[in-house]
């Protein structure tokens, strides 16, 4: 931060033309240091680095696995609902999907104008290792890719196969990161598109 920095760290065995000007000089190896600093944090508790603003209760089917008020299209719907009505609507969904019941009845679903089941306008974003997703705009729109986990940060890695020639159908592996805030924002429904949606087996077939 600009104004409140201590000064520079330098790490090393050899002598440099920067000593002078570090706030600290340690000639050691990094190994033999980072061991000794090691040694004082063990009575550390170290927090998980990313933590969901998110209602467990009504958005989370399982591990990785969320229900989110967007369509197929990767478009937010409810968007004329009070937050009140949306959680009430996405909590029956919910139910529906978690004991797979019948259809939820057209009153249940008012702000739902193109279907009578909700369900089927809702959608699960799986985000589990080997789950298949789309990219819903920009230049890589339509194409897919695999998710391999998660990073050391705890976002989502994913495989994607962008096209890189669409006269040749050419096409390369790319990893992508997908940010847990945007996870976040699918949940609670403040972006009015979420970049990518799963594929479900219904897609597949269709193809």
């Amino acid at each position: 931060v600009k104004g409140k920095a201590i000064g520079s760290v330098i790490i090393n065995l050899q002598r440099t033309s920067y000593d002078g000007s570090s706030a600290l000089r340690v000639f050691s190896t990094l190994d033999r240091f980072f061991t000794k600093i090691s040694s004082f944090l063990v009575d550390i508790e170290i927090k998980p680095m990313v933590r969901l603003q998110i209602d467990q209760e009504h958005h989370v089917l399982e591990e990785n696995v969320f229900l989110v008020p967007y369509g197929s299209s990767g478009k937010l719907i409810l968007q004329k609902s009070s937050p009140e009505k949306k959680k009430s609507v996405i909590s029956r969904v919910r139910k529906k999907i978690i004991s797979s019941l019948g259809s939820i009845s057209k009153e249940d679903t008012e702000v739902a104008t193109e279907s009578d089941s909700l369900a089927d306008r809702l959608m699960e974003l799986d985000l589990r290792e080997g789950a298949k997703v789309r990219i819903t705009g920009g230049v890589y729109e339509g194409d897919e890719g695999v998710v391999t986990g998660k990073n050391a940060e705890g976002h989502y890695k994913i495989r994607f196969m962008h096209t890189i020639n669409p006269k040749q159908n050419l096409k390369a592996p790319m990893e992508r990161v997908l940010g847990t805030w945007w996870v976040e924002a699918a949940c609670n429904g403040t972006t009015p598109m979420i970049p990518v949606v799963s594929i479900t087996e219904n897609d597949d077939d269709d193809e």
